[in-house]
């Protein structure tokens, strides 16, 4: 296979205290909102529970770094970095080592996988603001992968593996496919990526024609911004959505990895509330980068999946 130059681009997950500070002093400074995620760390509880259950306290990386390793296997020859938005003391070296790389083109893979000004696009903007035109040119940006056949086939499989374990049919259940929500100031700017939700949940649910299923919109981790119908009024009136289905699958239609604020928020919230109210409940894995997803790289260097930095800024 060709060696190419890659760059996974992600927000990273805080993984203590200081992190936690850091990230949302970072977010208060680029997006003037108060971050969502200083709340849900002002318990200690819910803080000591989060990294129980989530985190390897047995190893330091975060979700993005495992990730690279897991890519370097399979692509020994490549180059490959992580940027982590959410860890701004990270920036400055990593944009000096990207500015010192003499491959060109350089593929940003924003780790999102509907297009978003607010997601995609802020990092783009972060780009361009840190890079030289000269580093820009050779940056070529995979815009969105949802739509991809192994991005939709991975799902596929997952919901059917998660139905297989727990003797679910597709006729008990109700499928509530969870999205991110941009942010209140991006949201008339969003029309693709909700048509980009919409559209995968379709191809997905086209594979189970029993079921019954919707896209809930739910506030990302630091920002407190609803979208109806959200994840939280579906569940506060499931039995209007289930009609009669005594099971509720969630399943991320936004992540490709364990984002483990969204599925805190799944697990800790809105599961409890769907058992206490006489439902079965549970949520599938996001897409994991085993050997199936990662040969499904190769793929997503497309041209007609490609873009520059300046396009995915032009309405942030």
């Amino acid at each position: 296979m060709s060696t190419y130059s890659f760059i996974l681009a992600g927000l990273g997950n805080p993984r203590n205290k200081k992190e936690e500070k850091t990230s949302c002093r970072f977010l208060q400074k680029r997006h003037g909102n108060e971050p969502l995620l200083s709340k849900w760390f002002s318990s200690k509880f819910k803080m000591q529970m989060l990294y129980e259950k989530y985190l390897d306290h047995n190893n330091s990386k975060d979700e993005l770094d495992l990730l690279q390793e897991q890519i370097e296997k399979t692509w020994p020859n490549s180059k490959i970095s992580t940027f982590h938005y959410l860890f701004p003391e990270t920036h400055e070296v990593f944009f000096a080592h990207l500015m010192a790389d003499p491959s060109n083109p350089i593929y940003v893979i924003p780790l999102f996988p509907q297009f978003s000004y607010f997601y995609a696009g802020a990092l783009a903007k972060y780009f361009s603001e840190k890079l030289d035109s000269s580093i820009l040119k050779k940056l070529f940006w995979i815009k969105s992968f949802s739509l991809m056949p192994d991005f939709i086939h991975g799902l596929i499989r997952n919901i059917k593996q998660t139905l297989k374990e727990k003797s679910w049919t597709e006729q008990q259940t109700l499928f509530i496919f969870t999205a991110s929500s941009p942010s209140a100031q991006t949201k008339e700017n969003e029309q693709l990526y909700f048509f980009e939700c919409e559209t995968a949940y379709k191809q997905i649910i086209k594979s189970f024609p029993f079921a019954l299923g919707i896209v809930g919109y739910q506030p990302s981790f630091y920002l407190p911004y609803e979208i109806e119908p959200s994840t939280k009024t579906i569940c506060s009136d499931i039995k209007q959505y289930a009609m009669k289905r005594n099971k509720v699958l969630f399943i991320p239609l936004s992540l490709i990895y364990n984002d483990w604020h969204t599925l805190y928020e799944i697990e800790s919230s809105y599961i409890p509330s769907l058992v206490n109210q006489g439902f079965e409940a549970a949520v599938i894995e996001p897409m994991q980068f085993d050997q199936f997803s990662l040969e499904a790289f190769s793929r997503f260097i497309d041209p007609n999946m490609l873009t520059t930095t300046s396009m995915l800024t032009s309405s942030t």
